[in-house]
């Protein structure tokens, strides 16, 4: 995922680590299993905020806008 890419889909990490960074600051975060990320973009409808790439092997359940309508029942 990259910074400035459009944010329609959520990830729950469910093995590994990834890590955060954003242009001009580097790396800010690294996150684990629980950790989820994309949520902001997806629920504003606006751009990815930061790059994510895999610090290690991972796994994530991801959910896009239309799944998480029908899940809760009501659009983002």
């Amino acid at each position: 995922m990259r910074e400035g890419d459009p944010g329609d889909t959520f990830y729950l990490i469910t093995e590994g680590e990834v890590n955060a960074t954003i242009e001009g600051k580097g790396k800010i975060r690294t996150m684990a299993v629980g950790d989820y990320f994309g949520e902001m973009a997806l629920l504003f409808d606006s751009p990815r905020t930061a790059t994510i790439t895999a610090g290690t092997k991972v796994r994530c359940i991801s959910l896009g806008r239309g799944e998480i309508s029908d899940l809760f029942g009501e659009e983002l």
